[in-house]
């Protein structure tokens, strides 16, 4: 299934533009989180585009995050799922993911990281069987972290992470705002490069990281 991606798209004219072109050229995922703070305006934007479009709320799968600032206390937890569902218009979220495995303005290196990431975790279990979300998991977790998790009771459904399991590093389809770029992207699911056009990709030589580095919370 192919996502709309939504970070940096502040305006409600840009998220409806955006959420306009993905649903007519076939998109059904949407991908936010509280951190965005867009969830307002996409849940004004549905309100409108899914009766254009003949859709349901059945046939999207919504995905939203807690960010730092909310992780770390079971009461704000909740509080920022529930702000969620009323910005997005919602009753239910298909997934939930914690957003980082750091707390907001806490050092990488500080013991209360994971003492939060255990919190969020449990309060995200509360939430997936109270039935407001369908789905529960991590994002941006590296493997020791998800380990601190597996026994404690529900065992993450999804661990987002950015990974090409075919073609290393070759991120092909961008998130765009532009609505000729989206209804290319979607439809170039049957574009095959050439070994030529891979070996010119695979020769370029800058190598830096952009994000913010999971490696670094403890």
């Amino acid at each position: 299934m192919m996502l709309v991606g939504t970070y940096q798209i502040h305006s409600k004219e840009a998220i409806y533009k955006v959420l306009e072109a993905g649903l007519a050229s076939g998109y059904r995922l949407i991908d936010t989180a509280s951190g965005y703070r867009n969830e307002e305006h996409i849940g004004a934007a549905l309100r409108d585009l899914l009766p254009k479009f003949g859709l349901k709320r059945e046939d999207l799968f919504i995905t939203s995050k807690i960010g730092p600032s909310s992780a770390g206390n079971h009461a704000s937890v909740v509080s920022c799922c529930q702000a969620s569902l009323q910005h997005l218009g919602t009753t239910y979220l298909d997934l939930l993911l914690i957003h980082w495995p750091g707390l907001h303005k806490i050092a990488g290196e500080d013991p209360r990281n994971k003492a939060g990431r255990l919190v969020t975790w449990s309060a995200l279990q509360d939430l997936y069987r109270s039935g407001v979300t369908r789905a529960i998991g991590v994002s941006n977790y590296e493997t020791r972290h998800c380990r601190e998790i597996l026994d404690s009771g529900i065992v993450p459904h999804v661990n987002q992470v950015r990974a090409a399991s075919v073609h290393r590093h070759c991120r092909v389809l961008p998130k765009s705002t532009n609505t000729d770029h989206i209804a290319a992207n979607i439809a170039a699911r049957d574009l095959v490069l050439s070994k030529e056009q891979f070996s010119l990709i695979n020769s370029i030589q800058t190598r830096y990281k952009y994000a913010w580095d999971p490696k670094n919370i403890y």
